[in-house]
């Protein structure tokens, strides 16, 4: 593992004056409409993702293939995409022996003088 893989994957990151939402699933549970359901089980089916934006005052849609990028920005307010839960995890990674640890750790088990850990974001 290289050290660049160490650092965020995406440039919005870096804009801490962007806001930054949970997008909410879209889902047609909440329905008893059957051709909804089908539908849905289609779009599932052909490997797409849907959710809306999770910015109250725009809850566009958002839409991508499984194989695809996930989006990191919403198309229509421009707010960042807070996929942590959904399709990443944050965990600790020692730089030095790279053995991975849970949020809440701050040292490597394994050094002395102790090795602070780095924050990293994973898939899932």
């Amino acid at each position: 593992m290289e050290d660049n893989d160490l650092q965020p994957k995406s440039d919005a990151s870096k804009h801490p004056e962007r806001p930054k939402f949970k997008p909410t699933k879209k889902s047609s549970h909440d329905t008893h409409d059957h051709l909804t359901n089908m539908l849905e089980g289609l779009e599932h089916s052909l490997g797409k993702h849907t959710y809306l934006c999770g910015n109250s005052d725009c809850g566009a849609l958002i839409i991508f293939h499984s194989n695809e990028s996930r989006p990191i920005v919403c198309i229509r307010c421009g707010s960042e995409i807070d996929w942590e839960g959904k399709y990443i995890n944050r965990i600790k990674v020692c730089p030095k022996c790279n053995k991975e640890y849970d949020i809440n750790s701050n040292y490597c088990a394994f050094h002395i003088p102790p090795i602070s850990l780095i924050e990293r974001e994973v898939e899932k």
